[in-house]
């Protein structure tokens, strides 16, 4: 039997889950609060006799193995290693051998940083970039000098070469600084070397990483990660910088739930790797205060959009620097103006743009794909807002979505509000009944109590959503925004001076929550 097929057979879904989660049994199945989303009631659902696991709030599902993999943040391979030792299966060439190349790693990561401290000029450049000893060792920063070969066997010398490690009589970062690229557990998975002012290095690049390998791949590095995990998932935040001393210095300076791209452009596989940590991440940007770090806060904006994700913003220093690198050698206090991302990746596409035109179609397109009524709602205020264009022009070439998304989101709120109490509540703290048009005697309804023949048809509508509480929240908030937004266009018609305070002081309220 193979080993995928033995360990499903083997694993006893209820019993591996409980050693994560609180499980209550509720008739042949168990159920708790998803651990992958915020929620009040207990969506997860646990199968014995399927031997799955889904959620009826997110969507997530699968089987023991999928669940270890999501749960722990690991990889197939690993989720599998794991419940093999749970359930006391022999499973050969684990991990593929990785264990040996990871000491032989982590002994040239060693040899780098006692290298570092026979070359007093390379040391004290770097503590003149504000780092200082204790930096250097945790940092894991070291210097390549000349190859010794009584410190390998010719086992470790071949497998040195495998990994790319070593060309010739020389490491392949011969004479430069080193940083040790860890994976997200800190084992070393490869190097990058840095220049440094003590040799001629014209004409060469300023960092060199290693090559792709069975333990490195650069495309997917997420530098320092193996030390900002756990303030990740404490914050839901993580900051993105481009430089690995842009990062250290961030850790220094109290973001210490700050990771950096090694050397490439920021991708899905990036994407990926940072919602497997929590599905709830909010991603900042702060790359470099110049023309290249903005075209690539740009692009990293694009990704995070055409997947449907909102929850960004970008990250300007306070003052008159470069990066965080420059902050930390200057002895500076760290600042951040955080912004929207989507509001800046509007008002940079303007800037950059011939005519609006462009600008207008380009998010007309991200918009379209929306499928959250709520985020759909918050995109088309702020799109309006900035390009000063009809909301009608969003949905120009279908009416039959101009009418899904003008009552689809009052439906999903007068469900879910008839569903939970708690809901209703939210709802009498911003909704007087208006916002709902023809809908609102069904709302007046349901705040007596009362359930109206419209009601009783949406609680019975499997294809209206029941959202988790926090989404159902942003979803009456984006109501209530759409209802003031309203009114002050109609102000300004009229030119009622005294509502239109009154109104952008609720709106200004409302953002500020």
């Amino acid at each position: 039997m193979e080993i995928v097929e033995l360990i499903k057979e083997k694993a006893d879904i209820v019993e591996v889950l409980s050693s994560f989660l609180v499980l209550k049994k509720q008739g042949a199945n168990y159920v708790c609060n998803c651990p992958f989303h915020t929620e009040r009631s207990a969506s997860f659902v646990v199968s014995p006799k399927m031997r799955i696991f889904h959620c009826f709030g997110c969507g997530v599902s699968g089987d023991v193995i999928k669940f270890v993999e999501a749960y722990k943040h690991i990889s197939f391979k690993e989720a599998l290693e794991f419940l093999a030792n749970m359930l006391n299966i022999p499973l050969e060439n684990k991990i593929n051998n990785k264990k040996e190349f990871y000491n032989l790693t982590k002994r040239v990561n060693s040899i780098f940083k006692n290298s570092l401290q026979q070359a007093p000029q390379i040391k004290q450049y770097l503590l003149n970039r504000g780092l200082d000893e204790s930096d250097i060792l945790d940092y894991d920063i070291g210097f390549v000098s000349a190859f010794d070969y009584r410190q390998f066997s010719s086992l470790d010398i071949a497998n040195l070469k495998k990994l790319s490690l070593l060309y010739e009589k020389y490491f392949f970062i011969h004479n430069r600084i080193s940083f040790a690229l860890c994976d997200e557990f800190g084992n070393v998975v490869g190097f990058s070397g840095r220049i440094h002012p003590y040799k001629n290095f014209t004409n060469k690049a300023k960092y060199i990483n290693s090559k792709a390998s069975f333990l490195f791949n650069k495309s997917s590095m997420l530098y320092l990660l193996h030390k900002a995990k756990e303030f990740i998932l404490q914050r839901k935040q993580v900051y993105i910088t481009e430089g690995f001393m842009d990062c250290i210095a961030c850790h220094k300076l109290g973001f210490k739930n700050t990771i950096a791209t090694a050397g490439t452009a920021f991708n899905s596989q990036h994407l990926s790797k940072l919602y497997k940590i929590t599905p709830e991440i909010e991603l900042v940007f702060c790359f470099d205060n110049d023309n290249a770090g903005d075209n690539a806060t740009l692009k990293a904006l694009e990704l995070c959009f055409l997947n449907q994700l909102f929850k960004v913003k970008v990250a300007k220093l306070k003052g008159d620097f470069k990066d965080v690198g420059e902050i930390l050698e200057k002895r500076k206090a760290l600042e951040f103006v955080e912004i929207d991302g989507f509001s800046y990746y509007l008002k940079r596409l303007l800037d950059n743009a011939n005519n609006k035109g462009e600008v207008a179609l380009k998010i007309k397109e991200i918009i379209e794909k929306i499928n959250n009524p709520y985020t759909k709602e918050d995109m088309l205020i702020l799109a309006q807002k900035e390009l000063g264009i009809p909301r009608d022009y969003f949905y120009s070439n279908s009416k039959a979505v101009i009418k899904e998304a003008k009552i689809t989101n009052k439906e999903i709120i007068l469900k879910n509000a008839a569903l939970d109490s708690n809901v209703l509540d939210v709802c009498i703290e911003y909704l007087s009944g208006d916002e709902f048009g023809k809908y609102k005697d069904d709302y007046l309804a349901l705040l007596n109590n009362q359930k109206t023949k419209l009601i009783h048809k949406l609680l019975l509508d499997t294809t209206i959503p029941e959202l988790d509480f926090l989404d159902i929240q942003k979803s009456i908030k984006a109501l209530y925004l759409h209802s003031l937004k309203e009114l002050q266009y109609k102000a300004k018609a009229e030119n009622d001076l005294p509502l239109l305070v009154a109104l952008s002081e609720k709106i200004a309220a409302l953002k500020n929550l």
